[in-house]
């Protein structure tokens, strides 16, 4: 499945050039790939950001340039802002839709774990797995089902369902999620009333001289 971008070719390459296509809600982007020339482009912030929400980082783009052309690609590489939490740049990989490609797919856990809803903590191991595939054969994402999970199991590679066509390039063994016991709180020593006598060094005797020791 893939989805559709538009892009227009650009020519600024300075800092404030690229700042400014920026502030006007476009992203500075580079498509490359295939033996083919790079190009300078850029696309629009809401809908690149719109589709990485939706489909992944790694799924199958038609980018349409202003001239008509349209090219299968995908999104290789996102630059952000930790900051202000915004995209800055973008990469855009060409992709032959007959050779196989390593790529990226994200996991989608389905249902309520046992474990968890028994107190355990639900710990992720990867949240995204690497596959190879041919571009027209790379799903959506991975599911995998959680809700016979309990306290201490976990589930790995293995255990999944994964869809025909597709290589997983992670060993078999591998933990994608596991429930473990809840930390348990330190108890707090609870305050006594009791007045402690304090401790009498060299008491004296009756005749007023230190008892021997």
């Amino acid at each position: 499945m893939s989805s559709a971008l538009r892009a227009e070719l650009r020519n600024n390459q300075s800092c404030s050039e690229l700042n400014q296509l920026r502030n006007n809600g476009r992203i500075p982007a580079v498509l490359y790939g295939l033996n083919q020339q790079n190009q300078n482009i850029h696309v629009d912030y809401s809908d690149i950001q719109q589709h990485i929400r939706r489909h992944g980082k790694s799924s199958i783009v038609d980018l349409t340039m202003q001239d008509g052309t349209t090219e299968k690609v995908i999104i290789n590489e996102v630059q952000k802002d930790n900051l202000k939490d915004r995209i800055v740049h973008v990469d855009f990989k060409r992709v032959n839709m007959n050779k196989p490609m390593v790529t990226t797919v994200p996991i989608a856990l389905i249902g309520e774990a046992t474990g968890a809803k028994q107190g355990g903590v639900v710990q992720f191991q990867t949240r995204e797995l690497e596959i190879r595939c041919l571009p027209t054969e790379r799903p959506e994402t991975i599911p995998v089902y959680v809700s016979e999970l309990e306290i201490g199991s976990s589930i790995t590679i293995a255990d999944l369902d994964i869809p025909s066509g597709v290589e997983v390039q992670h060993e078999m063994n591998e933990v994608i999620v596991s429930i473990v016991p809840p930390r348990l709180q330190p108890v707090e020593e609870e305050p006594t009333d009791e007045i402690q006598e304090p401790e009498v060094v060299g008491a004296r005797d009756s005749h007023g001289l230190d008892e021997a020791k």
